[in-house]
């Protein structure tokens, strides 16, 4: 929705420069952002003095019967309107979402100016279609990878819950160290791959309920450098995020971790995040080869493996943000209950 609402302001910004005494406009989302089938609209983008309109539903403005009274006729006739010096627009897209744009004009418009209007719009029409449809394409992206994230943890008789829990941890982690939005929203998503190296594991030793032996515990370690693999040399940027943070989010702060032995900030900040938000998690539920830590005991280990296993400054983050970290991790479902702190 953010993209959409950028791309609808710089709409607004466009119409106002083309038309003069253009400054006062307003859009509406007859989708209600993406509610199909809504009948009370909002409006999502406004300039000049119909600012104080956005956010409010369509019901909520009926003052500005101007604005209303334009929007039911397009909405009703599917295209351009022009009613007392006002333009009206109307866009739909892919999902059969449709959008109205309102832009007081401030005087009569000739032929050329509505010309130039009409030209535009169904630029604007293009374009709104061209940005729905890719965001449909993410959102089925996003949601295959969170599935074979899902396949990961239930072959290893956990439940995709540890996946929306950790990646929720990695999203408040990186937000809070400063990380730019757009990054945290990839890093979220590619941390749902972070152990799909976990697929070539026999089940034999993902379902073993003791401790490992050696040679077991050196062949669980390989999935590691096996989701590397998997995904390094894949063209899309979230995957190739995943391969990294495959590689690095086993490594520790002190250099005693795997595959590489890395330290310090050798180790990407996206393997540093998921390492820890990984264990906050792990550690603090059930497992088929050990039973669920308290919170309490969880943040003891944390605090105690600042700058030894884990990023001091990301540490200070999590202690920082403790009532933020518990709210996550209260959010399991029914099929895996969360220890009560102690």
């Amino acid at each position: 929705n953010r993209s959409v609402h950028e791309f609808i302001g710089g709409v607004l910004v466009q119409l106002a420069s083309l038309i003069a005494g253009g400054e006062h406009s307003v859009m509406i989302d007859t989708s209600g952002i993406g509610v199909k089938g809504e009948k009370d609209p909002i409006v999502i983008a406004a300039t000049g003095r119909y600012e104080e309109l956005i956010g409010k539903r369509l019901s909520e403005i009926a003052d500005h019967e101007d604005i209303v009274e334009l929007i039911d006729e397009a909405r009703a006739t599917r295209g351009p309107l022009y009613r007392n010096h006002h333009f009206a627009g109307y866009y739909t897209s892919a999902d059969d979402s449709d959008m109205i744009l309102v832009l007081q004009t401030g005087a009569s418009l000739g032929h050329d100016e509505r010309s130039v209007l009409e030209a535009f719009s169904a630029n604007v029409s293009l374009a709104y279609e061209n940005l729905t449809l890719s965001q449909q394409v993410e959102n089925a992206q996003r949601e295959m990878i969170y599935m074979l994230g899902d396949a990961v943890e239930t072959r290893s008789t956990e439940t995709g819950d540890h996946v929306r829990r950790m990646t929720n941890l990695v999203s408040l982690i990186a937000t809070k160290a400063g990380m730019p939005a757009q990054l945290v929203h990839q890093m979220q998503i590619a941390s749902s791959l972070h152990d799909i190296g976990k697929l070539a594991i026999s089940d034999n030793i993902l379902k073993k309920p003791g401790p490992l032996s050696d040679d077991e515990m050196d062949e669980m370690r390989d999935h590691a450098t096996i989701g590397y693999n998997f995904l390094k040399d894949q063209r899309d940027p979230l995957l190739r995020l995943g391969a990294e943070i495959c590689y690095t989010h086993h490594e520790r702060w002190q250099g005693q971790g795997y595959p590489r032995g890395l330290s310090g900030e050798e180790i990407p900040m996206a393997g540093r995040i998921v390492a820890l938000a990984d264990v906050i998690d792990a550690l603090s539920h059930k497992r088929v080869y050990k039973d669920a830590w308290t919170v309490d005991q969880v943040f003891e280990h944390v605090k105690n493996g600042a700058g030894v296993l884990y990023d001091p400054e990301l540490v200070r983050i999590c202690l920082d943000n403790e009532e933020e970290v518990r709210r996550i991790h209260f959010s399991a479902s029914a099929t895996e209950q969360p220890i009560l702190p102690a």
